[in-house]
């Protein structure tokens, strides 16, 4: 189909896939911004709204804005909570040669399709990552709000370049990719990624690994800027430390180690947990005025802790780690 659909037409196809899952407004305000889109010229751009709530809420703004809007755009319900079954089900429903994902609560600058273009086109690239950084128009910025912090609301910004991708460390949540990468390396994995009573993650880097270690030709597009929405909730000391815990239990579950190696892990584990907690917390209500250092060890402790409860759920599975 996907031949026969761009032969006939002419134009390169790229499917955006929005995943949504309770958040509305958020669509809403995510989709008119896409009013201002440049579409690259020769190409085909289509949104897909996939829906991941029960309730499918997301289908009253799908039909107030899609009749008017410039972009095609359809919509879809997932019924299997996680944003990994909300991806694949859009990879499934998608016809285009190149598939988009970003989130519902991001907004994309107008030229952004048109610079992934360029790189897919020019440079030959199988997956391009997209810059994203914070958008901090409804709240301020705390002073202590540093690096990790951003780093753990996906920020990821290492400017306005274009460059080759080879460490996992770069991988990016917002991306186009060749629909032959997933037809070689397969969908996310659901055992990841987010999900309504869940914040865990690493479906994105877990993907991206398998897309490397196939061959794909991965760079980052620093002139594709997309912008992240910060809400008052996830700036605080709390929401920080529900994510990094998230993300250590995620990547127990990513983790190629079998499990006679994980005992003497948690132990260790275990030890720094506890250094962290006899030493550092007493010395953050000594020293409140270093709150930046204090959050980052907030942060390794409750990855920490994460980390044991992966391993203890895989301890006391019935099922391996993912090789």
């Amino acid at each position: 189909m996907i031949e026969s659909t761009e032969s006939a037409s002419g134009l390169k196809s790229c499917c955006i896939v929005i995943t949504t899952f309770n958040r509305p407004d958020l669509l809403h305000w995510n989709l008119l911004h896409f009013r201002d889109l440049i579409v690259p010229e020769g190409w085909s751009i289509e949104i897909l709204i996939v829906d991941n709530h029960p309730q499918m809420n997301s289908k009253p703004v799908f039909d107030e804005l899609a009749p008017s809007h410039p972009l095609h755009i359809r919509y879809v319900a997932e019924s299997r909570p996680g944003v990994s079954y909300a991806r694949n089900r859009g990879i499934d429903e998608s016809r285009a040669r190149y598939i988009a994902f970003i989130d519902d609560d991001a907004k994309v600058e107008p030229p952004w399709m048109v610079e992934i273009a360029k790189v897919l086109e020019n440079d030959g690239a199988d997956v391009v990552g997209c810059r994203i950084v914070l958008w901090w128009e409804a709240v301020e910025k705390p002073s202590w709000f540093n690096l990790r912090c951003r780093q753990l609301l996906s920020e990821k910004d290492y400017g306005a370049i274009i460059k080759p991708v080879s460490s996992r460390g770069m991988v990016i949540g917002i991306f186009c990719a060749r629909r032959e990468i997933f037809d070689r390396v397969g969908h996310f994995r659901t055992d990841l990624g987010r999900r309504e009573n869940m914040l865990l993650g690493g479906e994105e880097t877990e993907w991206h690994s398998r897309a490397l270690d196939s061959g794909a030709k991965y760079y980052y597009c620093g002139t594709a800027v997309s912008h992240h929405w910060v809400s008052e909730q996830r700036i605080t000391p709390e929401y920080l430390a529900a994510v990094a815990r998230g993300g250590g239990h995620s990547s127990l579950r990513m983790d190629r180690h079998t499990r006679r190696a994980l005992p003497f892990r948690i132990a260790c584990w275990f030890v720094s947990m506890g250094f962290n907690a006899m030493l550092f917390y007493p010395l953050r209500l000594i020293f409140p005025q270093h709150a930046g250092r204090w959050i980052n060890h907030q942060i390794r402790f409750f990855r920490l802790l994460g980390k044991v409860e992966g391993a203890l759920s895989l301890l006391f599975s019935n099922t391996a780690p993912h090789a």
